[in-house]
């Protein structure tokens, strides 16, 4: 329930849903029970759905910047959720849809396609510890053609499925100045694939 609106040199009129501007451009104030909106915003008396451009902050520290339609997020816009994590990237009717950048709060980053708040499409999963994988993904998971290294310089490329290399696919090792002869990591190909799934869990 909208509780107050205020505004700088403008009128809001919640009948027809729409601003009635005198002068300068609009700085509304919405506050209700859980949250306040400041931005350049129409508002549906019926629904109270917003539209436009605003910044909402809820009582409980989450906060978006961005569009609305018809009280979704919509278009771009950035969200910060209680524990820190930040999304800024495009939305479609409330979801993180399209291109983005979310920044986990324990550290890790993706940054690529989303589809229905999930990494899907191509982009890349950096882990706090430096892991990195660049490839396809499909509803948050690997799925597809990638290449995953590892904070060593070592990477497996090839075909990912539900998240986990697959057999069509190599084990590079980077061979770091301090670490043996890497031979020494694969004395056959069993014995590298065994090493690759404990790399992967």
């Amino acid at each position: 329930m909208i509780k107050q609106i205020f505004l700088a040199s403008a009128l809001v009129c919640l009948g027809t849903a729409q601003q009635v501007l005198a002068g300068a451009d609009p700085l509304p104030v919405v506050v209700t029970d859980s949250f306040s909106v400041t931005g350049n915003i129409t508002i549906d008396r019926a629904s109270g759905a917003m539209t436009g451009d605003g910044a909402i902050r809820w009582n409980n520290g989450e906060y978006y910047e961005g569009h609305l339609l018809a009280g979704n997020k919509q278009g771009r816009g950035v969200f910060v959720w209680q524990n820190g994590q930040r999304y800024e990237g495009n939305w479609l009717d409330d979801r993180m849809t399209g291109q983005g950048r979310l920044a986990y709060a324990n550290g890790d980053l993706y940054e690529g396609a989303f589809l229905d708040g999930e990494p899907h499409g191509t982009g890349t999963y950096t882990t706090a510890g430096g892991t990195v994988y660049r490839g396809a993904w499909v509803h948050g998971q690997k799925q597809g053609v990638g290449r995953l290294t590892w904070e060593d310089g070592d990477y497996w490329e090839g075909e990912f499925s539900k998240d986990q290399p697959t057999e069509n696919g190599k084990l590079v090792l980077g061979n770091a100045p301090d670490e043996p002869d890497p031979s020494a990591k694969l004395a056959d190909a069993r014995a590298g694939k065994r090493a690759l799934a404990k790399k992967a869990k």
